[in-house]
C-alpha cells in the first residue's frame, strides 16, 4: 500500500498549517502505519489539541492509495 493524501479536520487554520508541514510522507511512498503513530504523538506536542484523533484509513484503486483522514 501507498500513501495517497492527508485530511485534517478539527484544528485551527494556524495548527492546521504547522501539522501539515510536520508530515513527511510524499504521495506514492509506501504507506508506513508506525510513522502515522508517531505523527499524531507529534503533532500533540506541537498543537493544543484534543487529547484524541479519529482515524480514517481508505484505499483508493487502482494502485493501492491509502489516503488518511485525521479528526481531532
Amino acid at each position: 500500500f501507498y500513501f495517497g493524501s492527508l485530511e485534517l479536520r478539527g484544528l485551527s487554520a494556524k495548527d492546521n498549517d504547522k501539522a501539515q508541514e510536520m508530515w513527511e510522507l510524499r504521495p506514492g511512498a509506501p504507506m508506513d502505519g508506525p510513522y502515522l503513530d508517531e505523527y499524531v504523538r507529534s503533532v500533540f506536542d506541537v498543537v493544543r489539541a484534543k487529547s484524541n484523533v479519529n482515524r480514517e484509513m481508505t484505499v483508493r484503486q487502482p494502485g493501492n492509495l491509502v489516503d488518511v483522514v485525521l479528526k481531532f
